[in-house]
């Protein structure tokens, strides 16, 4: 994905204490390409120069970042979650939001944004949102079905296994601080990533429900039980997918006590 002038210049005034270089791998961190499931394909920039870019910004904003190397699951768990949010319509502020995340300026804060807009009614109103053909819709939820599925098998390994870890930090005696720091902020990062996610599929399902009002209009011949029942299955598949990871995190915070940095 490619930025537009616009999209840079309301990034980089996210930072307005940074450096000019830095300001230049915000402006680029936005712009890569996906391979299957929404893989980033390699690249220096953005597997050398924007990690080491975001452990000196976070450095200054206290966000969480874990110098730790993904493991397998943790990679399958990112691929999932930006197969999801790729398929989204594509908006300037969402690219700003994504770019200034991948570099640890601020926590991701868009799709909060449009949870806001959907309770207001303002989503609804917008005359701007494409509509699409029904059988595009239906078509679009089985997508999310299936990516859903293997999000979650991810996302409980993924947690799962930073249990195990934090377990192994309060259990096994002594390390170097970075080592506290780096586990318990991969733990927090994972943990954040499978929020966004289901965040964004509950707005993907308004969004759906105002789509299907207005294509139902255009195209009065498609069947609106057809598209509230698929709609229903999306909903029904997002809340079993929260009972899930609800009965894999631990009692004290998702996952474990989160706090052990200090």
């Amino acid at each position: 994905m490619s930025l537009t002038p616009g999209v840079c210049a309301q990034s980089a005034r996210r930072i307005p204490a940074i450096t000019g270089a830095v300001i230049v791998v915000l402006l680029l961190s936005a712009c890569r390409t996906t391979g299957d499931f929404g893989r980033r394909e390699p690249s220096f920039l953005h597997d050398t120069v924007v990690p080491a870019t975001r452990e000196i910004i976070t450095g200054a904003t206290g966000l969480a970042h874990s110098n730790y190397e993904l493991t397998h699951d943790e990679e399958r768990l990112r691929a999932y979650s930006e197969t999801l949010f790729s398929s989204e319509a594509w908006s300037l502020e969402r690219a700003a939001d994504e770019a200034g995340a991948n570099l640890g300026l601020d926590e991701r804060d868009y799709q909060r944004e449009r949870r806001v807009e959907h309770a207001s009614g303002a989503a609804a109103l917008d005359p701007d949102r494409d509509v699409r053909r029904p059988e595009l819709i239906l078509a679009s939820i089985d997508f999310d079905l299936d990516v859903i599925a293997s999000f979650e098998g991810a996302a409980i390994r993924v947690y799962e296994a930073d249990m195990d870890r934090l377990a192994a930090l309060r259990e096994n005696g002594d390390v170097p601080a970075r080592d506290v720091v780096n586990t318990t902020d991969r733990a927090k990062e994972n943990r954040g990533i499978v929020e966004e996610t289901i965040l964004t599929l509950h707005n993907r399902i308004d969004d759906y429900e105002i789509e299907t009002r207005r294509t139902v209009l255009r195209h009065p011949e498609a069947s609106q039980i057809a598209l509230h029942n698929a709609i229903g299955r999306l909903a029904a598949r997002v809340d079993k997918l929260e009972t899930r990871i609800r009965a894999v995190s631990d009692p004290e915070g998702v996952p474990h006590n989160l706090d052990l940095a200090g």
